[in-house]
């Protein structure tokens, strides 16, 4: 056996400077305009994982994080001042990558997750900087314990995703098996999709419930990462004990999920009311309270495994046998006269905003410099880098000590985060969008449109389910063309939309995705023009595109026309073959996106949203013939139907002429001007 310092106390005889003396409150303060100046630079990004910890149950965990990270600096807050605070110039270089893969990433690259792991690498070069190697040492946990306010792409979540629910079913199929030899009753697993039946008064019942993405676990699986990772760091613990409450973390996960898909399918097999909603949501939330106490005791059993010598852990907790020096205390004169080094940190920051300017203006489409050609922009940001290692070899031989040190880095800060906001500012660019509204409810939505006739509706999803799609303002309805007999294949279709505002994210649910994720093997998928055949509409003046008839009056000024973005709509064709009933699966899809047409996903993130643009919107439609299988008579009926139906759906969407003149949202007050779809520039209502 070896001896250990597992669960040992943090140890308070340890030298450190008092934190009420008035020396300390000025490193405080110069602590604060730190953090204050590296919020600022990244507050785009902290708004945006504020709105997922809100909006999306998968990550309510963000706001723990820092939470974590501060209590572990708090519980070795004498071990991290018994060593002494160095200056680690390296640590300045690493702030100047992450400040610059941030600025990247923002645009052109419009990646949270990039924008994510970029603002914790800047904040570990700040920490290493200005703290130095030995209380790294301890404080590189707290800085990449916030990799857990990093949103997951959703394309990434999904594949993730559909790789836990094929274990989940797997899993839960055999569980269930052995219950069935006890209670009486079979399971039979289909893809996803597990059916249980059994004899019941002489008559066979069966009752079947599916494995969908919101049951992958998933989102159990980042609790108990998170917490894993947390349990094994908040105490004193071996490193192969840390590696492996992380490692086990998973395993847990996975087995609280086998166990909460089991628990449901028992319930249905009772009542199947009880395995749908907020019971099924109530269950998946006691079963994380067994989960918790297995990890518990997973922890508990690792420390069993070690002897502690609590005199030997006392004597090695700062790591020496005698305190550092403390660090200096700083006076008001002593911040004075390093204040110069705010020029210094000033100049390097600016040097890192030129050379990311440069290499946009040589990457871009539309330059931002356009007399200097790609060559000279690249010569130019390769000089601003060598500026940059210039500057920093003067500064080591002249910024010795923490104070001029951190001085130099608010200088740095100051200047980064004034010059991006202020940039922001000026160009009047969006990079936080406002959600609008949409000018009608899908369920306004004539009964009858053109020669279609509605004849059905989807019920609502569940509450999970509603969760994993990501808005609550979606409809699916069925319409029947009455020129065609009943009986006809190509008389029925049906129509999916969903409305999503205020983000620009990747569009998370498209077949392409979802279906292949759900088990349905891919036959053909591929992006044409669909021409419409409006009926009625006409051409805007200057070639703006169509306007066109409809019921839906505007609930701004009572028009009943809509400006249709043209008469050809690119739209993305999806095929397959169901694992379950073997049958061919089709669907059309594309997205109206701030008053434009788009096709895919990534045409959204990156076409769709102008970042002069203070508002977004995207509405995804779906069309599907569910009993044709030829693409082109699939192709010629989704042309039909779009040519009627589509003119209403943008009825309901914002006009985002209207939205971009300040006409809509409406703020309850009479628009000044009325939008004039003739082309005029307006006219009073």
């Amino acid at each position: 056996m070896t001896q250990s310092s597992t669960m040992r106390p943090v140890p308070t005889g340890v030298t450190a400077a008092d934190p009420r003396s008035r020396g300390m409150t000025l490193w405080w303060v110069l602590a604060g305009l730190i953090a204050v100046m590296f919020g600022l630079l990244h507050w785009e990004f902290l708004v945006r994982s504020a709105r997922a910890s809100i909006g999306d149950p998968n990550w309510q965990h963000i706001p723990i994080a820092p939470l974590v990270a501060g209590y572990y600096i708090f519980l070795n807050r004498d071990r991290i001042l018994a060593r002494p605070a160095k200056l680690c110039w390296p640590g300045l270089l690493i702030l100047f990558v992450g400040v610059f893969c941030y600025l990247l990433a923002l645009y052109p690259g419009r990646n949270d997750m990039l924008r994510g792991f970029s603002m914790v690498v800047s904040l570990f070069g700040v920490v290493l900087f200005v703290q130095g190697v030995p209380r790294m040492k301890l404080l590189w946990f707290p800085v990449a314990f916030m990799v857990f306010t990093i949103k997951v792409s959703d394309s990434l979540w999904e594949r993730i995703a559909f790789k836990l629910t094929l274990i989940a079913a797997a899993a839960s199929e055999v569980v269930l098996e052995i219950f069935g030899q006890i209670l009486g009753f079979t399971i039979m697993k289909d893809g996803q999709s597990l059916t249980m039946s059994w004899i019941e008064n002489g008559q066979r019942i069966e009752h079947g419930f599916r494995i969908a993405e919101a049951c992958s676990g998933l989102r159990g699986l980042m609790t108990f990462i998170f917490m894993g990772v947390a349990m094994a760091f908040l105490w004193d613990r071996f490193w192969w004990q840390r590696l492996a409450m992380i490692l086990l973390s998973v395993p847990v996960a996975l087995a609280v999920n086998i166990a909460r898909v089991v628990t449901l399918g028992l319930v249905n097999l009772w009542e199947p009311e009880l395995a749908k909603g907020d019971s099924h949501l109530a269950v998946g939330l006691l079963w994380y309270i067994p989960g918790l106490i297995l990890f518990l005791g997973i922890g508990k059993v690792l420390d069993m495994m070690v002897i502690v010598d609590e005199d030997a852990s006392a004597r090695s907790a700062s790591g020496q046998t005698d305190p550092p020096e403390a660090l200096p205390t700083p006076t008001g004169a002593a911040v004075l006269q390093n204040s110069p080094w705010l020029l210094g940190g000033a100049v390097l920051s600016v040097l890192v905003g030129l050379a990311y300017v440069l290499v946009l203006n040589a990457r871009a489409a539309n330059p931002v410099l356009e007399w200097l050609g790609t060559g000279p922009s690249y010569v130019g940001a390769a000089l601003c880098i060598v500026g940059v290692l210039v500057v920093l070899v003067v500064l080591t031989r002249f910024v010795r000590t923490v104070l001029a040190g951190a001085i130099l880095l608010i200088g740095v800060m100051f200047t980064a985060a004034v010059g991006l906001q202020s940039t922001v500012a000026a160009t009047e660019i969006a990079l936080i969008k406002k959600p609008v509204e949409m000018r009608h409810n899908f369920f306004k939505l004539p009964r009858d449109i053109g020669s279609w006739t509605l004849i059905g509706e989807a019920e609502p999803l569940e509450k999970d389910v509603e969760d994993e799609l990501g808005t609550d303002n979606y409809i699916t309805r069925y319409y029947r063309d009455t020129r065609l007999p009943e009986s006809d294949p190509a008389a029925v279709a049906s129509v999916h939309l969903a409305y999503y505002t205020g983000m620009i994210d990747t569009v998370p649910h498209v077949p392409d995705r979802c279906w292949v994720a759900g088990g349905v093997e891919p036959v053909d998928a591929r992006t044409i023009d669909l021409v419409l055949d409006v009926p009625d509409a006409e051409s805007a003046a200057e070639g703006a595109g169509l306007v066109a008839p409809v019921q839906l009056a505007d609930p701004v000024d009572g028009r009943q026309q809509v400006r249709l973005p043209g008469e050809s709509v690119e739209v993305r064709t999806f095929a397959g073959t169901d694992p379950e009933s073997r049958q061919f699966v089709s669907a059309t899809y594309f997205f109206v996106a701030n008053g434009s047409f788009y096709a895919s996903p990534n045409q959204v993130r990156f076409l769709a949203f102008d970042m002069h643009d203070k508002y977004s919107y995207y509405c995804k439609v779906e069309v599907r013939f569910l009993k044709l299988t030829d693409p082109a008579e699939i192709e010629q009926r989704t042309t039909v139907f779009l040519s009627e139906v589509l003119p209403e759906i943008m009825a309901c969407l914002p006009d985002w002429t209207d939205v971009r003149a300040g006409r809509w949202p409406n703020d309850g007050a009479p628009p000044p001007v009325a939008a004039d779809l003739s082309g005029n520039p307006g006219v009073q209502p």
